[in-house]
């Protein structure tokens, strides 16, 4: 993953969103999750708004965790993200805490 964050700084979003897609291995893990979150974000600053909500929730199925993932992404000042990020959940930690313990109280237990 760490050449796919280095891509990704660099506005290289087509090769980026490659390597994070390379890096999932098709286990249910929170490594699998956070590389699918990369991966939208990529898409979404490629205009591919359809695979990017597609990744994006694929990932918030495999770990709802990566919300504070993808809220890290969306307030990163050194990350330029011409287009933001996929979904609607809040982009700030304290809203994607908040989603994140609405999901985990809504699973059984």
């Amino acid at each position: 993953m760490g050449r796919g964050l280095r891509e990704m700084h660099a506005g290289q979003w087509q090769p980026a969103g490659a390597l994070f897609e390379q890096s999932v291995i098709h286990e249910e893990d929170l490594l699998d999750a956070v590389a699918l979150t990369h991966a939208a974000v990529c898409l979404r600053q490629l205009g591919l708004d359809d695979g990017a909500q597609a990744a994006w929730a694929q990932a918030l199925d495999v770990n709802p965790r990566v919300l504070a993932v993808r809220a890290a992404l969306a307030t990163d000042g050194d990350l330029v993200l011409p287009r933001g990020v996929p979904g609607a959940e809040p982009t700030d930690m304290a809203g994607a805490q908040a989603a994140l313990d609405a999901i985990l109280a809504a699973r059984p237990a």
